[in-house]
């Protein structure tokens, strides 16, 4: 069995597939399998990958799609299930992994093993820079630019910390993650959740992932600032509004599926706490506003907890 599975999601991604595939060839560990499905591209994605398929016959894997659209989180939920391997990655389409990045997320997550048992779930989580389509760079730092902090477990219910594509998982953090269920926000998001409340989250602050940023992202890295964000509600108007009651909306309706999926193994604080942020748009203006300060629950940066608070 190979020490690690690379799970790649694709979906119209030619024209930067090849060097994200490339990046993956270049790591120092090759003891890895690549498991990749495709969405249903419309472009030479499917081509690229076959190619590559070619190229490492025996390192990957390609699950057919039979015709289905799963979406984002979709497409990655059935990588996770097809995963086997000790442990995996979440890969995107369009970034670039610095050579080493495998081993040093592996070496991270032995530790961890080591540590606190092999029957722990451990997330490892790294740290990338911000580059733009052609790879220059940005930021030097996603977590800088992202203002991302060490978080409480609970606090991971309202905030995502890191993208999918810089985390790292052990099996037993896999086991228990999955299957992801279809109403959960975004693969990544409940992963951490999982791990945060069941395990550990390890975390290391090097940049060992170039994150491509282009139109077509996903999500993508946006900077917090009070100038950025009123950049955005100028170019967008009520479109940034819509989406940020829908993200609240999401949140709640993941919060809520996190408790009917593992609310026997919850301590009855976490549940509780949960359940009412999930039941928030069913209260009042007051109860609404409220809810961070009662709880103590207050994002780590305040301009992320002031929109929260807003859109609330």
């Amino acid at each position: 069995m190979t020490s690690v599975d690379i799970l790649l999601a694709t979906f119209n991604g030619a024209a930067h597939l090849p060097a994200q595939l490339e990046s993956i060839a270049a790591q120092s560990v090759e003891d890895w399998r690549l498991i990749a499905r495709d969405d249903g591209s419309s472009d030479a994605t499917p081509d690229i990958l076959n190619g590559f398929a070619e190229q490492f016959p025996d390192r990957v894997s390609i699950i057919g799609n039979s015709g289905e659209k799963l979406g984002a989180c979709g497409n990655f939920a059935a990588l996770l299930n097809a995963s086997e391997a000790p442990c995996f990655l979440f890969c995107d389409q369009d970034d670039v992994w610095l050579p080493n990045k495998v081993e040093k997320m592996i070496a991270a997550l032995h530790d961890a093993e080591t540590r606190a048992g092999n029957a722990t779930p451990v997330m490892v989580q790294s740290d990338l820079t911000v580059v733009d389509e052609a790879l220059a760079p940005l930021h030097k730092s996603f977590w800088a630019m992202h203002r991302v902090a060490d978080v409480s477990p609970q606090l991971l219910m309202i905030q995502n910390q890191t993208p999918g594509c810089a985390i790292m998982g052990n099996a037993a953090l896999r086991s228990l993650a999955r299957p992801i269920p279809a109403g959960a926000h975004i693969h990544d998001w409940w992963v951490a959740l999982v791990a945060a409340q069941f395990g550990e989250v390890v975390s290391i602050p090097e940049q060992l992932t170039l994150y491509r940023q282009h139109q077509k992202n996903e999500i993508g890295a946006q900077r917090w600032s009070a100038s950025g964000l009123a950049g955005r509600l100028f170019r967008e108007g009520g479109g940034a509004v819509s989406r940020g009651r829908r993200l609240i909306a999401n949140t709640q309706a993941q919060a809520r599926l996190f408790v009917e999926t593992y609310g026997d193994r919850l301590d009855p604080e976490t549940k509780a706490l949960f359940s009412e942020y999930a039941a928030l748009a069913e209260r009042s203006f007051f109860v609404r506003k409220s809810f961070f300060f009662r709880r103590n629950l207050w994002p780590d940066y305040w301009l992320r907890g002031a929109a929260m608070w807003w859109f609330t």
